[in-house]
């Protein structure tokens, strides 16, 4: 995945954590019974951060 802002190539699996808070690589997104852990990547160059989550290949558009 690039950047959307510097086009530079992004550091992808990164966990979610809130320091003196909780861990959040048990954060989810749901739909009915559809659950998927998110993850981050983040851009070495400009730091800029997206959410994303692994899609299998079947369910693809």
């Amino acid at each position: 995945m690039n950047c959307p802002i510097c086009n530079v190539e992004m550091v992808m699996d990164y966990k979610i954590k809130i320091e003196n808070g909780i861990l959040f690589n048990l954060v989810t997104i749901k739909k009915k019974n559809d659950q998927k852990k998110v993850k981050a990547a983040f851009c070495p160059s400009c730091g800029k951060i997206e959410l994303y989550t692994d899609i299998p290949s079947g369910e693809k558009e």
